[in-house]
């Protein structure tokens, strides 16, 4: 396999509304907080798609996101902010590249088994806000590890500035 393959693990997924506009990638979501189920890109059009990947920022994310704007292709970055520290130009690049940037928790352990999942998600928060574009604060989880119980919690820890989980 390729580093790039086995760096990201690219999927097709949300409903973003986002576009570029002379260049820079401009979005337009509602503050709707944290939903109760997933995102998943119901109501898209068939034209349409939204790219995703996980588990950045790597050595090759900003080898990706150069491929990616190279082709006039926008996709939405989800990091954990335990890599930021060692990979903080790899995201700064990715982010003027005109990407999205998005919280996929500190550690990249489930919320379902942290002790405080607000606290997973403050602690990323904390290290990934210099990197989002405008007031684009997007949620990753895994799908098996959400339901409307860790929503609401999650909005009552005010973490409902997010849009998600994507």
């Amino acid at each position: 396999m390729s580093k790039l393959t086995t760096a990201a693990w690219i999927i097709l997924l949300t409903s973003l509304s986002c576009a570029r506009d002379g260049g820079k990638l401009e979005c337009a979501v509602g503050k709707i907080g944290i939903a109760n189920v997933p995102i998943k890109g119901d109501g898209m059009n068939e034209r349409q798609i939204s790219l995703t990947i996980d588990g950045s920022p790597t050595a090759v994310t900003a080898e990706i996101a150069e491929i990616l704007l190279n082709k006039r292709i926008g996709a939405s970055f989800f990091a954990l902010g335990q890599r930021v520290a060692e990979h903080r130009n790899e995201l700064k690049y990715t982010r003027e590249a005109g990407h999205l940037i998005g919280n996929a928790g500190y550690s990249g352990q489930r919320l379902t088994s942290v002790a405080l999942p607000a606290g997973e998600l403050r602690k990323a928060d904390a290290v990934l806000t210099p990197f989002i574009v405008g007031d684009m604060f997007l949620l990753r989880v895994v799908a098996d590890d959400f339901h409307p119980k860790m929503a609401n919690y999650l909005n009552r820890q005010g973490l409902q500035k997010y849009v998600g989980p994507v």
